[in-house]
């Protein structure tokens, strides 16, 4: 037997907790391109480490709900965004459940929130801090 554990059960591998390690290195690989939803989820909590200016987590331990590959047009339509002026930009789609402060500008931060924390990267350039990579909050529609 090759292996005991089924192509599903394989890929579920993004669904577990990643050690902090494992998201500080993510800065190493930075300018390569992100080949499945594993490397999706690190790179996402990489940026939202990032973002700890802007947004303060309430707890280190985000719930994975969704990793997908996609494009710019669909991320934006499924966030309810205008979809003008944009390409279709091939992109890792990463949503978790969380609770979060924002931080404004001026320093003020908001009453705790829970939702969800999304984060959608460029396939072949996740280090590139563009119109294809960004870190954002919206409520989640629970299931």
């Amino acid at each position: 037997l090759a292996s005991c554990s089924s192509p599903a059960a394989q890929d579920d591998s993004y669904l577990t907790p990643i050690p902090e390690s494992t998201i500080s290195a993510f800065q190493e690989k930075q300018s390569y391109p992100i080949n499945d939803k594993l490397e999706a989820v690190i790179a996402a909590r990489h940026y939202i480490a990032e973002q700890s200016e802007r947004l303060v987590l309430s707890q280190d331990d985000l719930n994975v709900r969704s990793a997908e590959k996609t494009n710019l047009i669909n991320v934006s339509k499924s966030l309810g965004y205008k979809t003008d002026n944009l390409d279709d930009t091939q992109v890792w789609f990463v949503v978790f459940d969380g609770s979060w402060q924002a931080i404004s500008l001026a320093g003020e931060i908001s009453p705790l929130k829970t939702g969800c924390i999304y984060v959608y990267l460029d396939v072949k350039d996740p280090g590139h801090m563009g119109l294809s990579t960004r870190v954002g909050t919206k409520d989640c529609i629970h299931q």
